[in-house]
Formats: C-alpha cells, structure tokens, sequence
C-alpha cells in the first residue's frame, strides 16, 4: 500500500483528483474537498489508502494524514463503507468527530443522514477503542440499548456510566444508571 504521493495535479474536482507522478497518472478519490493555491500545483503531498475487496477497488487521498488515519478507521467498522465514512467526515470537521466519540455523544452521530442508531453505536465503541482506549462491557452495552429504547439521550447514559462501577451485575448497574440518567434530567429543568 501507498502511504502518500507527491506529484503534479493534472485534474481536480470536488470528488477526485489525478496526479502526475513519475510519468504515470494516478486516480484518487478526495476525502474531503480541497483548495490548491497555484503554487502547490507542482507538487502536492497526498496521504492515500486502497480499498480493495470483492466489490470495489478503489483509491482515496486527503490532504491531511489524520483525517486519512481516521477514515481507515471507520472502514474498518463492518456496517461503515466508503460512502458512510466519507458523508461522516464531509459532514463534521475532524476536531467535532473526536468530541462526539469521545463524549459517547450518539444524538449528533444520529443526526447524519444515512446514519442509524445500531451504525452508530458501533462507530462510537469502535472509535472510542482505537483513539480513547474506551471498551464498554456487554452489560454497560445491554443497559445503553435498554435505556436508549426507553427514550433517555445516549449522551447522558454513558456519562451516567463512566461513574458506575463496571463489574457490578446488569440489574444494578441498570438502576444506578437509570437513577443518574433521571436525576440529570430533573436538573435540567
């Protein structure tokens, strides 16, 4: 796999570029948009990575090897493509994705079109894993979907957990966390 290429921007659009390099024209798919000045025409770094699999083989480059780092992550997520990761990363800035899988914050995850609630979840454990270190147990998970159905913001129910003890049994940790979810809710009317 290519880590990143240097070369001469040959064609460029809002989803892909070509780049010239050693007398052979490369095809990327943008990550996110970019604005080349003139000067950086000539010779223009791009971090790239290759999605290749039954269905597809296809390249794709960003500007910034952070947001390319991160985008591998996501396609490492079984229910996220290259389109869904992609929409994430064109819809929030890079600093807005970290807050919102760091903070556990589902609702805004939520709020992207094409972005369901079991997708989600995933994205927010799987990222959380790779960059915060972050592992739920599966009873800390059975209480997020249970309350979560009951209607309470999955915002407050992992904050309500991070002070839970982890290794108590389900039904306690079902009522502490209700108890805290319930309480913040009351203060902030």
């Amino acid at each position: 796999m290519i880590e990143y290429i240097i070369g001469k921007v040959i064609d460029l659009n809002q989803q892909q570029i070509v780049i010239e390099n050693n007398k052979q024209g490369f095809v990327y798919n943008l990550i996110k948009p970019i604005n080349i000045e003139k000067n950086k025409l000539e010779n223009l770094k791009l971090f790239t990575c290759e999605i290749t699999n039954e269905f597809i083989n296809e390249c794709y480059a960003c500007e910034n090897k952070e947001i390319r780092d991160w985008f591998k992550s996501l396609l490492q997520i079984k229910t996220v493509g290259p389109k869904t990761a992609l929409l994430i990363l064109n819809i929030l800035e890079l600093d807005e994705l970290k807050t919102i899988v760091r903070n556990n914050d589902l609702d805004s995850l939520l709020k992207i079109k094409g972005v369901g609630s079991f997708t989600a979840k995933i994205i927010i454990s799987e990222l959380n894993k790779i960059y915060f270190a972050k592992k739920m147990t599966l009873r800390q998970e059975k209480v997020i979907t249970s309350l979560i159905k009951l209607g309470f913001k999955s915002k407050d129910i992992y904050q309500a957990l991070q002070e839970i003890d982890s290794n108590c049994d389900l039904e306690t940790m079902t009522k502490l966390t209700l108890e805290r979810v319930s309480n913040n809710a009351i203060t902030r009317l």
